[in-house]
């Protein structure tokens, strides 16, 4: 209804932090995080509250890897920051490293 009623979002920054579908309620789980992002009607996506450390029986990045693979088959547009890199919101091309992405 938000999505609806008020947008489309041109940025929605959504929780996608550590996960279990125990705590699906307290904690998004990545399909999720898709699929607020589509129901708000937003244009980007900002995930936060994710890959600082682990809390969950996941790896600390799988938050970020599962969401953006999500996103990448429904043509959504992720903005992954580096935690503390700035974002011009302005810009018409952010483009981030996917840091997160390491073996």
């Amino acid at each position: 209804m938000i999505g609806e009623q008020y947008g489309p979002f041109d940025f929605a920054i959504i929780e996608n932090g550590q996960y279990n579908e125990a705590w699906k309620y307290i904690h998004a789980l990545p399909e999720d995080v898709i699929q607020a992002s589509i129901d708000v009607r937003a244009k980007n996506i900002i995930p936060v509250h994710s890959s600082k450390f682990a809390l969950a029986l996941h790896p600390w990045n799988e938050p970020l890897r599962k969401v953006t693979s999500l996103a990448g088959s429904k043509n959504l547009s992720v903005l992954t920051p580096m935690i503390g890199e700035p974002v011009d919101l302005n810009a018409h091309d952010n483009h981030f490293s996917k840091w997160w992405d390491i073996e």
